[in-house]
């Protein structure tokens, strides 16, 4: 969704070439609800071996539908405000949610095998907080616009700034 201005909420960005980190057991859960036949929120990112919780606030059927490639696909249904399930994954990956019930209710979820990953806000802004310094491909997803790449430099200490500018009618 943009606002105004144009700005892009819901792209994931992330470093591309990040070197891997152990599979986080210990974050707190990254938390998928089913609220008035949406999911929220439309993009989850986690890394691999952290827990997806998902859960519905709504009073109706749903199925949640995950058509992974690498990991196990998955395909549960929560019937009352809620139920839950835990998920975890152990391989890095992007894949849809769909519950089949609703055709119009959709997700992404990334899933990463580093920390080095943030979501944009509803200003299109992001943050990745303690990378390393060094030379690397920044990546940003956009479900209709796919993948814009750009390489980015971070030096000890600095901040680095960057941007993604999608053309419409991609």
């Amino acid at each position: 969704m943009a606002d105004d201005a144009g700005h892009l909420q819901n792209v994931i960005v992330y470093l591309e070439d990040a070197p891997p980190a152990p599979p986080a057991k210990n974050l707190l859960p990254v938390v998928l609800n089913q609220i008035n036949c949406q999911y929220v929120p439309h993009v989850a990112t986690l890394r691999t071996g952290q827990t997806l919780h998902v859960t519905t606030s709504d009073p109706t059927l749903h199925n949640i539908h995950g058509t992974c490639t690498v990991n196990e696909p998955f395909n549960f249904a929560l019937v009352a405000p809620g139920q839950s399930r835990d998920l975890s994954f152990s391989q890095p990956e992007l894949f849809p949610v769909r519950c089949d019930v609703h055709p119009w209710m959709k997700a992404y979820i990334q899933v990463f095998s580093h920390p080095f990953f943030a979501v944009t806000d509803k200003n299109g802004h992001f943050e990745i907080d303690h990378v390393p310094f060094g030379a690397y491909t920044l990546a940003a997803w956009q479900e209709k616009y796919g993948v814009l790449r750009q390489p980015v430099r971070i030096d000890d200490g600095k901040t680095a700034n960057a941007s993604f500018t999608y053309q419409s009618g991609l």
